[in-house]
């Protein structure tokens, strides 16, 4: 558990702790037989910026969160956020765009290509 020092919203947050012998892969989700949301990335998998970027471990741009949805953002690891604040839950199942390419996400996919594919972390 901890609390965010960033603000005084006394919001709690429950953090999934990691198994020592853990056959989760640290760049997918235990799971991918059904939707596959951003808190259910392992801790450490990625950094969350000042400047509302999260990067990968090799600095590379995913995704950007407004200022507005980043203290109750459900980020890696993030089990539960308990408190009087509005949260964010990400969805990935089907992110096509990350980074410098999220302008593609608004164009149709050619013949033949697989649109939709795992996020690249």
């Amino acid at each position: 558990m901890s609390c965010d020092e960033t603000t005084v919203d006394t919001t709690l947050r429950i953090w999934k702790l990691p198994y020592k012998n853990s056959t989760q892969t640290p760049c997918t989700p235990a799971t991918m037989d059904g939707p596959v949301h951003l808190n259910e990335y392992p801790h450490g998998v990625f950094a969350t910026g000042a400047d509302g970027w999260l990067r990968n471990p090799s600095g590379g741009l995913l995704l950007w969160v407004p200022l507005a949805h980043r203290t109750g953002l459900y980020r890696n690891g993030l089990e539960h956020i308990i408190g009087n604040i509005a949260t964010t839950k990400v969805e990935l199942t089907k992110a096509v765009a990350h980074g410098e390419n999220w302008l593609k996400c608004r164009d149709p996919p050619s013949c033949g290509e697989v649109h939709y594919r795992s996020w690249p972390i």
